[in-house]
């Protein structure tokens, strides 16, 4: 939600993988603030995984939103 990543509420931790979910991609913590923005390296056609979790254990479940954008 709008304002969870600047208040301390929301640290999500992104990571995508290859299909086989074998080879970390592009990794990414805190980009603004506590959120997090993964922008990966050019990739070849293909599908890739995308884990999201949180950064730390301290970090309730919470509801998020999730946009990609391929170019």
């Amino acid at each position: 939600l709008p304002g969870d990543c600047a208040g301390g509420d929301l640290d999500p931790y992104l990571e995508l993988y290859d299909e086989a979910g074998a080879t970390l991609v592009a990794e990414n913590d805190d980009a603004v603030d506590l959120c997090a923005v993964l922008e990966s390296p050019p990739l070849e056609a293909g599908t890739y995984l995308l884990r999201v979790t949180a950064a730390t254990e301290n970090t309730p479940t919470f509801p998020y939103v999730l946009e990609v954008v391929v170019e």
